[in-house]
């Protein structure tokens, strides 16, 4: 993601876990510089993924991971309007051996009507 105020790269954000079949992906892989969190560039670009999973290609599940003693990323997720729906033990090796516990989050297409909105809010 770039500012276009300044032409700075300010972060990253994509779809992955792409699943045709079940009309499901994830979005993740998210990183902000420090200038950038906290402001609208979030709520900005999840509104833009969302609303192209769920109005321009038929989606009907988004999922967020994140590990789940990452505080600040479990509310950020939180705010987009997602529902926890649980801890995946030993989801993901660590570089240092140990396992990850992952905290999954989901939104549906029956969600997103409201949410759309209330991203639309944040962000106005």
């Amino acid at each position: 993601m770039i500012d276009l105020q300044d032409d700075a790269v300010v972060g990253t954000t994509s779809y992955y876990d792409i699943d045709p079949a079940n009309r499901s992906a994830a979005i993740g892989y998210t990183f902000y510089s420090k200038r950038v969190q906290g402001t609208a560039v979030n709520p900005e670009a999840k509104l833009l993924l969302l609303h192209h999973a769920f109005e321009s290609s038929g989606a009907v599940r988004i999922v967020w991971h994140t590990d789940e003693r990452n505080a600040q990323s479990r509310a950020a997720i939180l705010k987009l309007g997602t529902t926890f729906e649980g801890l995946l033990r030993k989801h993901r090796p660590l570089p240092d051996g140990t396992w990850r516990t992952t905290a999954q989050y989901a939104m549906t297409d029956d969600d997103w009507p409201a949410n759309r909105d209330r991203l639309q809010a944040r962000i106005a």
